[in-house]
C-alpha cells in the first residue's frame, strides 16, 4: 500500500501526474485529504480552501491512480499514517520536511 496526504484543493496536473506516478509504487493508493479545518492550520491563506472537504475528496477519488481516500482534521497526516502502516509513504519535491 502506499500512501499520501495533502490538500488538492486547486487539483492541477502536477497533482495527476504525482498521484498516478505514487500509484506505480505499489498495487493500491490510499489518499489523505485534509479537511477544511486542518488546511485553514496550514496558512494557505484566509480563503482557503476554496473548495469543500467533500468535493476535494470527490475529485481525488475519481482520478485513475486513486484506491481509496479518507479525510483527517491534524494539520499533519501522522497519527493517520501510523495507524495505517503503508509499505510507501510519497510526499511531493516541495513538501518541507522540516515544517512537519
Amino acid at each position: 500500500m502506499v500512501f499520501t496526504n495533502g490538500v488538492f484543493d486547486l487539483l492541477h496536473s502536477g497533482h495527476v501526474l504525482y498521484l498516478a506516478a505514487a500509484r506505480e509504487l505499489g498495487a493500491t493508493l490510499l489518499v489523505a485529504v485534509n479537511s477544511d479545518g486542518s488546511a485553514r492550520q496550514l496558512a494557505k491563506g484566509p480563503e482557503r480552501p476554496l473548495n469543500s472537504e467533500r468535493d476535494r475528496a470527490l475529485v481525488i477519488a475519481a482520478l485513475q491512480s486513486v484506491s481509496y481516500v479518507t479525510l483527517f482534521e491534524e494539520s499533519h497526516s501522522l497519527r493517520v499514517d501510523a495507524s495505517l502502516r503503508p509499505d510507501v509513504y510519497v510526499k511531493g519535491a516541495d513538501y518541507d520536511i522540516e515544517g512537519a
